[in-house]
């Protein structure tokens, strides 16, 4: 049960927040996006970017000072897009990393930790959550038998995030892909407060990129899908069929409203695939999907074989990503799927360091080829990007 005092206390953790030297106006332009709200049944807090969930006697039994501290870093978990930057990793392994790099900057700006039980640890001062995340131990099978995983600064590590309780997590990753839409659009509008300022932080520049990139595909889709029409077109279909909404372009259609088909794209989830490219991926497949509405958007993730498929019907959402495989690459994989679907359209998203792809008769093929500029292929149209 909550007490007048409980929100009083709130009320006054939260005005802390509007009081940060360097990123008052960014968080606490976040944190009036949010609704904030008592949760007797979680250990200690967490947030889905959306709503920020806190255990009131856990709060409560928290000295005064160390109260801002556990605002400031759930809100630091929604303006700095762990949400989405942990697509495709293991998100408890993942949660733990964001946490060390939050904790270290909330204890070098005078934060106080005092009655809780944070993950804190000097080694990783200056790194970001990806390459804590990298340094951190595979999740360990929950000796629990729930089902949970382990991660931490040791193998096994029995602990949460604010806790010696091992369900202790603090980033909830929302439903779906809209919530997760709607938590980016609150982010950069509280960037854009902060730049207001005359004063913005180095994270909260590189957020600001980072939005920037993720709504800004590299292709022009629409000029490709030209080509993959004309391509198609040559031999011997029919794609008289405008799309109303693009009148200046040749979409692969059927049927009376005209529509893109079904559409493959490759992704290469290769051991040399990194978090950019992966973020580089969901902008291209975005605005395939929410812009050019295909009937069918298969998301394809290939090694040396094909790992994970994923269909997008339009008018649906795109759903979470989880990044499978990460062994070697070898594009044989992909030639036998061409041959044995045959859709209106290819696209593969590869480094290419691999033996190139022999010729496929019969799908127009577009190949983005990520930060290996000296590569060639046998057939269909090569852009090279950098991420």
């Amino acid at each position: 049960m909550t007490t007048h005092q409980h929100n009083q206390a709130l009320d006054s953790a939260k005005f802390e927040v509007f009081l940060h030297k360097g990123e008052g106006a960014f968080l606490g332009s976040l944190m009036c996006s949010m609704d904030i709200n008592w949760n007797s049944k979680i250990p200690t807090a967490c947030t889905d970017g959306l709503t920020m969930e806190i255990n009131p006697d856990w709060f409560m039994s928290l000295p005064e000072m160390t109260r801002p501290t556990i605002i400031m870093h759930e809100l630091r978990h929604v303006g700095y897009l762990h949400i989405l930057r942990m697509q495709g990793l293991n998100h408890k392994k993942f949660n733990f990393a964001a946490d060390y790099v939050i904790n270290l900057q909330l204890k070098d700006e005078g934060y106080s930790f005092d009655g809780s039980s944070p993950l804190l640890d000097s080694q990783y001062r200056n790194m970001s959550a990806e390459e804590v995340y990298d340094l951190l131990p595979e999740p360990q099978a929950d000796p629990s038998g729930g089902g949970g995983q382990q991660a931490g600064p040791k193998a096994g590590a029995q602990r949460g995030c604010w806790s010696d309780d091992p369900g202790d997590t603090d980033i909830e990753v929302p439903e779906d892909s809209a919530q997760i839409e709607e938590v980016v659009q609150a982010v950069h509008a509280a960037a854009m407060a902060q730049q207001r300022t005359g004063y913005s932080s180095k994270e909260v520049e590189a957020i600001s990129e980072m939005i920037r990139k993720r709504n800004q595909p590299v292709v022009n889709w629409k000029a490709e899908l030209h080509d993959f029409a004309q391509d198609k077109a040559r031999a011997g279909l029919n794609y008289a069929k405008r799309n109303r909404r693009y009148q200046h372009v040749i979409l692969p259609a059927r049927g009376k409203r005209g529509r893109l088909m079904e559409m493959d794209f490759f992704f290469d989830v290769s051991g040399s695939v990194t978090q950019a490219m992966v973020e580089q991926m969901i902008a291209e497949i975005g605005y395939i999907h929410g812009v050019l509405k295909p009937k069918a958007l298969n998301l394809i993730q290939f090694d040396t074989s094909i790992r994970d498929v994923q269909t997008f019907r339009a008018g649906g959402n795109i759903d979470e990503i989880k990044i499978h495989g990460r062994g070697g690459t070898s594009l044989e994989c992909v030639a036998k799927r061409l041959e044995k679907h045959t859709p209106a359209g290819a696209v593969i998203m590869t480094d290419l360091d691999c033996p190139p792809m022999r010729h496929v008769d019969g799908v127009p093929i577009l190949w983005l080829c990520i930060n290996n500029p000296g590569k060639t292929v046998n057939q269909g149209r090569l852009i090279h990007i950098t991420v």
